[in-house]
């Protein structure tokens, strides 16, 4: 899991799955999110890309998932800046659909 870039912006979600970012795994841009899921607290699996939309050819991460356990935020400065953008899982496996940036009203 652990690569000789940089992992960061660890997050696990209720059912057991870490996602964290990542430079040192094979991604579409500079950071990336991944996931893996955990056995017992230890990471047991592959890790797994989120891939497009979540991840673009800039630096994305921070993910957190919302309560509901079907959607929620994430940082990404595929726009030139950090912003924060949100998502949705629209069927099993990862996030898929539009991922929209929230309405810009603090700027």
């Amino acid at each position: 899991m652990n690569t000789k870039g940089n992992e960061m912006f660890p997050y696990v979600s209720k059912d057991g799955i870490l996602y964290f970012s990542s430079d040192g795994h094979g991604g579409l841009g500079g950071l990336d999110v991944f996931c893996i899921r955990l056995k017992d607290g230890l990471p047991g699996g592959t890790v797994a890309n989120l891939g497009y939309p979540v991840n673009s050819s800039r630096d994305d991460f921070g993910w957190l998932l919302n309560k509901d356990g079907y959607s929620g935020y994430f940082s990404s400065n595929r726009s030139g800046s950090d912003d924060l953008y949100h998502f949705k899982f629209t069927g099993p496996g990862y996030p898929s659909g539009i991922i929209t940036p929230p309405a810009q009203a603090s700027r």
